[in-house]
């Protein structure tokens, strides 16, 4: 097919993308660019250290990057409850993870 972005390829990786992780998380920590929620859903889809580090950076300061990586959440969410365009064989999310970093956004006045 005519292929996707490399957040698109890096999302459906799983445990074979984690070692790609530090080097997403450094380039979201240097902030060359805006971060977007494809960014979130790739850190969901490269293995639990991906979720690992996107637990991480819900937990972080950067209101801008906690509201793009709720919104992949979400969107991934949705899509295995629906899935019409995404991978239906991905595995399902384990959310509790989550939890205190949700809180903690839902909690602040930004």
């Amino acid at each position: 097919g005519t292929g996707g972005g490399a957040d698109d390829v890096l999302a459906v990786l799983e445990d074979l993308g984690a070692p790609a992780v530090p080097a997403v998380v450094e380039f979201v920590r240097k902030g060359e660019r805006p971060f977007d929620h494809g960014w979130g859903a790739m850190l969901l889809g490269l293995g639990p250290p991906g979720r690992k580090a996107f637990e991480e950076l819900l937990a972080g300061p950067d209101v801008e990057v906690r509201r793009a990586l709720i919104k992949a959440l979400n969107v991934r969410l949705i899509s295995e409850h629906f899935p019409r365009y995404e991978r239906v064989d991905a595995p399902r999310l384990d959310t509790k993870a989550f939890v205190p970093g949700l809180a903690a956004a839902l909690k602040d006045a930004d």
